[in-house]
Order: C-alpha cells, then sequence, then structure tokens
C-alpha cells in the first residue's frame, strides 16, 4: 500500500463496504428513534423513562464494542463477521413487533408489584429496557470495531481510517434521524419502518459476506515504526486518555440534555424540532470526526492537539452560553423574515440550532480521531483498542445523560450547569496539556494561564439569562408578538406582570405569572390559566360528572392549574386519581388555589407523579369517569394521549356505563386533522357528544368529546336538572356562564350520528401512524379555528343532543329552550334546527316560529323570514309575537326602501 493515507486509496470493495456502514448508520438511528417511541408507550415519556430507555440502549452499545473488539481481532474474515452482526441485527428488529406485547405485559405485572419501590422499580425498568435491547445494540456496538479491523491495514493511518470511518457510520446516522423523523414514520408508520430498517440490515449483512467471499484478503501490513521499550508508560497515557474520552462523552451528551431544554423554549417540542436538534447534533459530530480523520495521522504532539480540541472546546460553549439567553429575538427576527409555512418553521429550527451546536460538535467530532491513534497503535489488536475507546466514550455518554438530568439541573439550573461543563472541558484540555513533553513549559503555561483568565472572566461577567424573554413561548406567540410590537422596543417585557413561580426541573420549565389573570406555562407555552380558558377547565369535569349517573371514581390525566380536578370534587365522588407528569407543575398549582378550590387537599385525592398513559396501563383499577386534558397533541409525547390505542385503554379502564371526556384544540388546526381527532375517539366509543364551550357568543377554541361505553347512552334530563340543584355544583358553573341545563346543552356541537357524517373517509390517529403528531405541525401559525366551527355548523346538520326521560310536551320545551340557549350564544344555525324541530312537534307554536325568523334573519336569510313574520300576523293576530314580527316587516320594509 503506498505512503498516502490509506482512506484515500482505498480498494472498490472497501468503498462499497464503507457505504454499507453509511445505511447501517443510518438503520442505528432509525432504530434508536422508534425504540424510545415505542418503550415510550410503555414506561412514559417522563425524563426518568427515557433516560432508562437511553442508558440500557448505550449500555449494549458499550458492551459490544468492549466484547466483540476483542474476538474481532482473532477473525480472519471481519468483513464475513461485520455481515453476520447486521444479519442478527436485522433479524432481530424484523421480530420486534412481536415480542413488544410481551415487553408490555411484563412491565404491568412489575409495576402492579413494585411501584411503591423507587429503587427497586427503578432498577426493573431499566432491566426490562436492558433486555428488550441487549442483543440488536450488543451487535450494533460491535460493527465499528468489524468494519475498522476490515478498512484500515496500515499503522500509519489508524486515526485518519478511524476517523474517517466513524464520520462516514455518523452522517448515515444524520440520515436515518432526518429520514425517520420527516418521512418514514409519517408515510408508512412506525412497525413499517422498522421492517424496512430491518430488511436493509439483512441485505447489507448479505453484501458484506459476499464481498468477504469473493476476495482473498491479504493479511494486514503492519508495520511498525515504534519501539516496544515504552509499554508501560504508553498504558498509562493511554488509560488517562481513555478517561477524558469519557468524560468528552459525558460532556457531549451533558450538553445535549441541556441545549435540548433550551431550545424547546425556543422552536418548540414538535417531533420536527426534535428530529431537527438530533440531526444537527450528529451532523456537527460527523464532520469534526471526518475533518480531523484527514490530517491527524500528520501530527506529531497528539497529547497537545487533544488539550487544545478541550480548551477549544470549553470555551466555544462558555462563550454561547449568554447568547442562548437571546434565542428567542433570534427566532423572531427569522420568523418575520421566512414567515409562518411550515418550510420556513423548518428552516429557522435548523439555522437555531446549527448555531448553537455546530462549533462544540464539531469538536467533539475531532476527538475521536485523535484518541484513536492515541490509544490505537497497533493494527494486530486494532478491535480491542477500538472497542476500549468506544465503550469509555459511551459509559460516559451514559453519565452525561443521568447526572445532568437528575442532578445538575435541579441543583444549578440550566445556565450554571453550562458553565460547568465548560470548566470541566477546560481543565481537562490543561491537563492534558501538561501530559506532553514534547511543548515547552512556557508554551503550556501562556495557554493556561489564558484560558484560565478567560474563564473566570466570563463566569463572573456572565449575565443570567432573562426569564421573561425565554419563558415567551415564542415559538408558539410569534405572530402575536411581532403583531403587537413590530419589533420595536422591548417586545417580550410587560409591565404589568409579576413572575411569581420559575422553576427549570427534570422533565420541563415550569413558571407562573400573574398579570390580569394568573397563568401557568410549561416550557413558555401557556397551559392554565384564570382568562375566559376557565370554562374549557371547568366543564372538561362537569359534562361527564353531570351526565353519569352515579360516579364513584374518577380518574384525571393532567393537573396544570388544578381547576379541572377541583371541579370534579364538587361530586359525591369516593375516590380521585390524579396523573400528572412534572412535580413541578404540582408545586406551580399551588398558586391556583383560589380557583381549584384547594383541590389537592382533599382527602379523596390520590396524585400520581407519573405519565397519564403509563399510569392507566399499568394499573389494576377501573373508573366511571376518565377526565383527559393534557397539553397539545402537536407537542410530541403529549401526542401518545390522542390515539386511537390510548382511547382503547381508557375504554377498557372504564366500568359499565362509565364516560371519557377527552379535550382537543381547534384552533391552530386543520379541518383534516380536527375530523381524524373525532374520527379516532368515535372508532372507539359507541356513543359520543361533542361540545364548544363559548363565552356569550365567542368560542373557546376547543371541543369535549364525550364517549360512552353505552350504544344507546342519552341525557337524562331529570338527573340534569336534579345535580343542578346541588349548589356547591351550580355555583360553579355560574362562575362560567352556565346557569342552568339548558345554558349548558347550548354548548352542544354535534351528537354521534353527525359526527359521523363529519368524519366519514378521515384517517385515524393511531400509535403506529401518529397522523395528527406529524401532521398538526404543519398548521401550527395558520388561525383556521373559527372557520373550522363554522364549517362543523353549517355542513353537519348540527342536530341536538339525545336526551330521555321527556314526553311530547318535554321534547317540545327541550327544543325550544336549547334553541333560545344557542341563539343567546350567537349559534343560529344550531338555533334554527331546534325551532324547526319545535313546529315539527306542534306547528302552531308561534314564539318557536318567532325565533325561527330572528335566527334565519341574522344569517341573512331575510325572505325565509319575512315568510315566517307574515304567517304569524296571518294566524295568531293578538299575539305578542304577531306584534314583534310587525315591527320586524317594518324594519325590514324601511331596509328594501333604503
Amino acid at each position: 500500500m503506498s505512503e498516502k493515507s490509506n482512506i484515500n486509496s482505498l480498494s472498490q470493495s472497501q468503498r462499497v463496504v464503507l457505504l454499507l456502514f453509511f445505511l447501517s448508520g443510518a438503520c442505528g438511528l432509525i432504530y434508536e428513534v422508534i425504540w424510545v417511541r415505542m418503550l415510550g408507550l410503555v414506561f412514559g415519556t417522563t425524563v426518568y423513562a427515557v433516560s432508562t430507555v437511553l442508558t440500557a440502549y448505550m449500555a449494549g452499545l458499550a458492551i459490544g464494542s468492549f466484547w466483540f473488539g476483542r474476538v474481532v481481532d482473532k477473525k480472519k474474515n471481519p468483513l464475513s463477521f461485520y455481515g453476520y452482526l447486521e444479519i442478527g441485527i436485522g433479524l432481530y428488529c424484523f421480530f420486534i413487533p412481536v415480542v413488544f406485547p410481551l415487553l408490555t405485559k411484563i412491565y404491568i405485572d412489575v409495576y402492579q408489584v413494585a411501584s411503591n419501590l423507587s429503587l427497586f422499580f427503578t432498577l426493573a425498568r431499566f432491566l426490562l429496557s436492558f433486555i428488550f435491547l441487549v442483543i440488536p445494540t450488543i451487535l450494533m456496538g460491535a460493527t465499528l470495531p468489524a468494519i475498522s479491523k476490515f478498512v484500515v491495514r496500515n499503522e500509519k493511518d489508524i486515526g485518519g481510517g478511524i476517523g474517517k470511518i466513524y464520520a462516514i457510520n455518523t452522517f448515515g446516522a444524520v440520515t436515518g434521524c432526518f429520514v425517520s423523523g420527516f418521512i418514514l414514520i409519517p408515510l408508512i408508520g412506525v412497525k413499517a419502518t422498522i421492517v424496512a430498517a430491518a430488511v436493509i440490515n439483512l441485505c447489507i449483512g448479505l453484501i458484506a459476506i459476499k464481498i468477504q467471499n469473493g476476495q482473498i484478503l491479504e493479511g494486514s501490513r503492519e508495520i511498525i515504526n515504534e519501539a516496544r521499550n515504552n509499554e508501560e508508560e504508553r498504558s498509562k497515557k493511554n488509560n488517562f486518555v481513555l478517561v477524558v474520552f469519557a468524560l468528552s462523552g459525558f460532556s457531549a451528551l451533558s450538553l445535549e440534555v441541556l441545549w435540548t431544554r433550551i431550545l424547546v423554549m425556543v422552536v418548540g417540542s414538535s417531533v420536527y424540532a426534535f428530529s431537527t436538534m438530533l440531526t444537527t447534533f450528529l451532523c456537527g459530530i460527523a464532520l469534526g470526526s471526518f475533518v480531523m480523520g484527514r490530517f491527524v495521522d500528520r501530527y506529531k504532539n497528539l497529547l497537545f492537539l487533544l488539550g487544545a480540541v478541550q480548551i477549544v472546546l470549553g470555551l466555544s460553549v462558555l462563550v454561547m452560553t449568554p447568547a442562548l439567553g437571546s434565542l428567542p429575538y433570534m427566532f423572531l427576527r427569522l420568523f418575520k423574515f421566512f414567515g409562518g409555512a411550515w418550510h420556513g418553521v423548518v428552516l429557522i429550527e435548523f439555522l437555531i440550532s446549527f448555531f448553537v451546536m455546530i462549533i462544540p460538535t464539531v469538536l467533539f467530532g475531532a476527538v475521536f480521531p485523535i484518541v484513536g491513534k492515541i490509544c490505537a497503535k497497533r493494527v494486530k489488536v486494532l478491535g480491542k483498542n477500538l472497542g476500549n475507546i468506544y465503550s469509555a466514550n459511551t459509559v460516559g455518554c451514559i453519565g452525561g445523560t443521568l447526572v445532568t438530568s437528575f442532578l445538575l439541573i435541579p441543583l444549578f439550573g440550566i445556565q450554571k450547569t453550562l458553565t460547568v461543563i465548560s470548566a470541566t472541558l477546560i481543565v481537562m484540555g490543561i491537563v492534558l496539556f501538561f501530559l506532553d513533553k514534547n511543548r515547552k513549559l512556557k508554551i503550556k503555561m501562556v495557554i493556561t494561564s489564558l484560558s484560565v483568565v478567560l474563564t473566570i472572566l466570563f463566569v463572573f461577567i456572565m449575565p443570567r439569562w432573562d426569564r421573561a424573554v425565554l419563558d415567551s413561548g415564542v415559538y408558539v406567540y410569534a405572530q402575536n408578538i411581532l403583531a403587537g410590537s413590530r419589533m420595536k422596543g422591548d417586545v417580550f417585557h410587560r409591565g404589568d406582570q409579576e413572575t411569581l413561580y420559575y422553576k427549570e426541573g427534570v422533565d420541563a420549565t415550569v413558571s407562573v405569572h400573574k398579570g390580569k389573570y394568573l397563568f401557568m406555562r410549561i416550557n413558555g407555552k401557556t397551559d392554565a390559566s384564570t382568562s375566559p380558558d376557565m370554562m374549557t377547565q371547568h366543564l372538561v369535569s362537569h359534562l361527564p360528572l353531570l351526565f353519569h349517573k352515579d360516579p364513584k371514581k374518577a380518574l384525571v390525566i393532567g393537573l396544570a392549574s388544578g381547576t379541572s380536578l377541583g371541579s370534579a370534587l364538587l361530586y359525591p365522588l369516593k375516590e380521585v386519581d390524579c396523573a400528572e407528569i412534572s412535580p413541578e407543575v404540582v408545586e406551580a398549582s399551588r398558586y391556583f388555589k383560589e380557583a381549584n378550590g384547594n383541590a389537592l387537599e382533599d382527602k379523596r385525592v390520590n396524585l400520581h407523579i407519573v405519565d397519564g398513559r403509563n399510569f392507566l396501563t399499568a394499573i389494576d383499577k377501573k373508573y366511571d369517569i376518565i377526565i383527559s386534558e393534557p397539553s397539545n397533541p402537536w407537542i410530541s409525547g403529549v401526542s401518545n394521549l390522542f390515539t386511537q390505542d390510548f382511547y382503547k385503554l381508557c375504554f377498557e379502564k372504564l366500568n359499565d356505563g362509565g364516560l371519557m371526556c377527552q379535550w382537543f384544540q381547534f384552533y391552530r388546526m386543520s379541518p383534516e386533522n380536527l375530523n381524524i381527532a373525532l374520527n379516532t375517539f368515535l372508532s372507539v366509543f359507541p356513543s359520543v357528544t361533542v361540545w364548544s364551550p363559548t363565552i356569550g357568543e365567542v368560542p373557546m377554541g376547543d371541543i369535549l368529546m364525550v364517549g360512552s361505553k353505552k350504544e344507546d347512552f342519552a341525557i337524562d334530563l331529570t338527573l340534569l336538572g336534579e345535580k343542578f340543584k346541588e349548589e356547591r355544583v351550580r355555583d360553579d358553573l355560574s362562575k362560567i356562564g352556565i346557569d342552568g341545563p339548558f345554558s349548558l346543552l347550548g354548548c352542544f356541537l354535534i351528537g354521534e350520528e353527525n359526527v359521523y357524517r363529519n368524519v366519514y373517509k378521515s384517517a385515524i390517529n393511531t400509535d403506529d401512524h401518529p397522523v395528527i403528531e406529524f401532521q398538526a405541525p404543519k398548521t401550527l401559525y395558520r388561525e383556521v379555528g373559527m372557520s373550522i366551527l363554522d364549517y362543523i355548523r353549517e355542513h353537519t346538520g348540527c342536530g341536538s343532543p339525545t336526551v330521555s326521560n321527556c314526553d311530547k310536551g318535554g321534547m317540545l320545551d327541550f327544543h325550544y329552550k336549547l334553541g333560545l340557549s344557542y341563539s343567546v350564544k350567537g349559534k343560529h344555525i344550531m338555533a334554527i334546527e331546534e325551532f324547526k324541530d319545535c313546529l315539527d312537534i306542534d306547528p302552531n307554536f308561534t314564539i318557536g316560529k318567532y325565533l325561527l325568523a330572528m335566527s334565519l334573519h341574522h344569517l341573512g336569510k331575510k325572505e325565509e323570514a319575512v315568510k315566517l313574520w307574515e304567517d304569524i300576523i296571518e294566524t295568531d293576530t293578538q299575539s305578542k309575537e304577531a306584534e314583534l314580527s310587525r315591527e320586524q316587516l317594518t324594519k325590514h320594509a324601511k331596509e328594501v326602501w333604503s
């Protein structure tokens, strides 16, 4: 082989193998994305649960690289060995959809036995994740040593060779991350994506074996240029470098956690935002490894180089930290330029992610080939050395994820933790400087002094991030902020608002603010308030509890301000479980005691700090009422609470005659997505009614879907009237403008028959095809909510809710009062339907005829209204309605004349 880098003089077969390794990296990231999604459905989407899964994933990689790295050195045909590894990965992953239900069943058994034993339960969850992932991840961990053993055949080219191999695999991971998040899962679903990746793995394996069998691989040409008399000293140095590389992995994953926590407050928590962040992170690492791999073999003072990279890396993170607090300004400027079109928003997410991550991640990527060059000197034991290197880094990554999430952020907060990680990197670099004996002490002292001075200076002069800016929810409210400010002056600070609570928790950043209203923000987005949104927060509990004959047990998913829980407790329930994912939300809810009636102090309440779906999956309990009011369906993780699979789970956990009430937004939502949401709910519950809370004539932008296990569910008017006699219930409803049964029924939107008519042929949102999670972010900046509501009212023939305990006279009274309630709320299309029903029962019902005419007149159907007024005057000349009809005809004549 020539003196050139062996990567630059690869044979055709080696180039094909590197292409295979690129595809292998893509498959690896596809699996990681999907496994986190799938296991999140079982273990929950808390940071604890996700960290457990990632720890098990990375533990398998570490074991595989460490163990098989030693095995591969003994193989004469490393490419065939690699081929069998890929086939093993593909075969296992091909059968994952079969294995997954078994894991779910085991987890349920473990939860019911050990959920109260915190440490034991955490270990059990880790072991289940590890058992599920151990086979494919160990095989994945072994692929890098195997490929490197085949491609790298010259000791002079070890650093550049493994650097470029690692870069190619990581570029494949970049592709896999982007393709899975933006194309495959939304297009073909989760299970089909797994199968596609498994087929690619099988093809990679078969091609690799065929290449190996089709050629005679010459023995590796070891070029031994160095004496072996310093092996002991070199071994000690290598061990320290491995420690440094482990700390580098710790720092990299720590920073990924920290950056993600900041970026979700700027670009949001959609599946596309997370895919963008991970794609950017991996892209920087791949680029750094590739660039450093091109010249690392020419550099002599590797310890000095490694130390310099660590110092520059630490300083780059430190210098960038103050700028992170101003990212919302950057988002606004880019949003103003690109607008709210989805592709423009995705581009903004990429630009901001690159701005934050690109320099540090490139430097992190550059570390790998340097460490490889230092610690892997001989081709003969290249597999073992690479196994040591990769496993050390992976163990560090595990530590970085866990320690940062559960210790550093709660202890120091995000900004201070960033400075701690920066200082750690700089200290590592300084120590490496002094281990290098090829540089003069003076140079080392100058660089060290400069680094220390810069670090101390930045730490002391660094301004604290402005919470009002970071917590502004710019990714949701950009249009509102721009419309109100036009980018002039201070766009984020409002003198009429006071921050009462702010905490960077394990799962999210939660805050409470007081202005005209009291409101709670989670990652900058308002999720509860004492504004007119209170109507929805109250009604989501009142509706099912008013309609159920005798509820005893209820489950509330999502605490937020606690208002919904407080409303539920006004009824004679014996037990109420409340599942809330964030302990910080629980703390923040204490500021809403007046609104929620101090709900958490009620002895009937069992508060569970847990993912709501995870809780419902694992418990052995049934309820009469399930109330689900999570955050928005476009948020990754929360989206799991809007799928058919979740509704089936709720259906199974309801007693006979049980009711479920599900909140759903229609603001910033396309008609297609609303239809999908309705169709998904209707596909599980045999009887469904849909309600639209309004204040006067103003819709709140929400719908409430009430599903019953009964096929013939009807609202018992007698029961409803009895429940309104309960003083506490009546007073609570009066706060939101509901002064009686018909005022409540005036919030009715559509019933089961018309829901079906509206959603006919719509898709269904499932865990496998999470349509809404991938489509809803695309309309986040398109306000189409009111037009959706008008469309439903105009095209579905809304009808009225099915009621029981009514004779003919009672039904006439029912339709009249319901129509009157619709009229007061400005729902004239629905009022018309009710008044027509009145006239079907009694054609001589004059007041109904008059109100029908008025509703038609409001909708511009004046000729029909005139005919009705004339008919009233002819048939009932002495009534009050006849007199009013004459006045309306006079007004109409003047309008026509003018």
